[in-house]
C-alpha cells in the first residue's frame, strides 16, 4: 500500500527523542511494548500532540486504564489503540481494539479482547481443570494452527501441546502466561505463570 518501515534503536536513541522522530518521520502507526509507550507518552507536556499517529499497536505486557488515559490527550480524537496477546507457539491469540476518543476508565487491567476465528482459549486451574469466570489462572490455547512442537525437545512437548479432544484437528497449548476471563468473555492478560524468560 506504499507504506514505510521505519525502525527506532531505543537503547541506542533513548525513549525523550522518540516523540520527536516520530513526528519528523510522520509516523502514523505505532508498534511498541506498554513499557516504552507508557514512558513516550509520561515524558510529553501538556499540549504536545503526536499528530501523525493514528494507530498504536501493544502487545506482550499488562497494559492499565491509566496509560490510556496517559495517551488520550496526546494523540488525534480518531487514534485508536490495539492491544494483542501474541505467542510464539500460537501467534495471535486475542485482540482488543480500542477507539481512545470513546474510552471509559474502570481503574483496572486492559483486557486485550477476545480471540479471532479458528483460536479457542480457557483457563485452567493448577489441577488442570476448567476455572470459572474471572478466576486467574493459567491460559489454554486451541487452535489448527499451534506450533507442532519444540526443535528436538520431546520432553516439553509432552508438557505443553496436546490434541484437542473436542475439536478434532486443533492442538492444545498451555501458555504458562497467567489470566482470566470476564463475564464479557474478554480476556485479561496477568503476566508469566513461571520464570521463564524469551531472548531475543
Amino acid at each position: 500500500a506504499g507504506a514505510t518501515l521505519c525502525s527506532y534503536d531505543v537503547r541506542r536513541e533513548g525513549i525523550p527523542g522518540l516523540a520527536d522522530w516520530l513526528d519528523r518521520e510522520r509516523v502514523t502507526v505505532l508498534h511498541a511494548v506498554p513499557t516504552v509507550v507508557r514512558e513516550l507518552f509520561e515524558g510529553l507536556g501538556p499540549g504536545r500532540r503526536l499528530e501523525h499517529v493514528r494507530a498504536i499497536g501493544m502487545a506482550a505486557q499488562t497494559l492499565f486504564d491509566r496509560d490510556v488515559t496517559t495517551i488520550r490527550p496526546h494523540v488525534r480524537d480518531d487514534c485508536v489503540l490495539d492491544h494483542w496477546l501474541a505467542m510464539t507457539e500460537a501467534h495471535r491469540v486475542a485482540s482488543h481494539l480500542i477507539e481512545l476518543g470513546a474510552f471509559r476508565s474502570s481503574g483496572g487491567v486492559v483486557p486485550v479482547g477476545r480471540p479471532p476465528e479458528g483460536v479457542h482459549l480457557e483457563i485452567l486451574r493448577e489441577d488442570g481443570s476448567a476455572a470459572g469466570t474471572d478466576e486467574v489462572g493459567e491460559i489454554l490455547v486451541s487452535s489448527p494452527h499451534v506450533s507442532p512442537g519444540y526443535w528436538h525437545r520431546p520432553d516439553l512437548d509432552a508438557a505443553a501441546f496436546a490434541p484437542d479432544p473436542d475439536r478434532p484437528g486443533w492442538r492444545r497449548y498451555r501458555s504458562g502466561d497467567l489470566g482470566r476471563i470476564d463475564a464479557a468473555g474478554d480476556l485479561h492478560f496477568l503476566g508469566r505463570r513461571g520464570s521463564r524468560v524469551k531472548i531475543r
